[in-house]
């Protein structure tokens, strides 16, 4: 394979990366945020409607579920995916494995107490301080 060939095929890499990573994750966040304004709105449209018959409490408690609650309008990888998260990857297509967890740190090994030092102080008094000599500051 030539340089400019394995320049191009770099470029392409980089760009698939670059919108998997960045652009298509930003693309699927504004689908939810559209989802969850649209959501919203039916819920204002259902609560403040004029006419309210018979099934109208059902019908308030799923859009309220649906603008406020953990409902999505659509789901993420294999049918059998429960969770939102669960496929996500699939959506970008790409493949990604996590690191395994680290292994566990052991407990702290006991160390013995050390018995309490007598008190020594880390400068001594000056001279003017002591009883004897307490008439004033010490002559040069």
């Amino acid at each position: 394979m030539t340089a400019p060939g394995r320049r191009y095929r770099a470029l392409l890499a980089a760009a698939l990366s670059a919108f998997g990573l960045c652009v298509g994750p930003a693309l699927h966040g504004a689908l939810h945020a559209r989802e969850r304004e649209s959501a919203l709105d039916r819920l204002f449209q259902i609560a403040f409607r004029p006419d309210r018959g018979p099934g109208y409490s059902q019908e308030l408690a799923r859009a309220a579920e649906e603008a406020l609650g953990g409902g999505h309008s659509h789901r993420h990888g294999p049918p059998a995916a429960a969770d939102h998260g669960a496929g996500s990857l699939a959506h970008l297509a790409l493949a990604v494995y996590a690191a395994a967890p680290p292994p566990p740190v052991p407990p702290p090994a006991c160390a013995p107490e050390l018995p309490a030092a007598g008190y020594s102080p880390a400068h001594l008094s000056p001279r003017y301080l002591v009883p004897d000599r307490s008439q004033g500051p010490p002559r040069g």
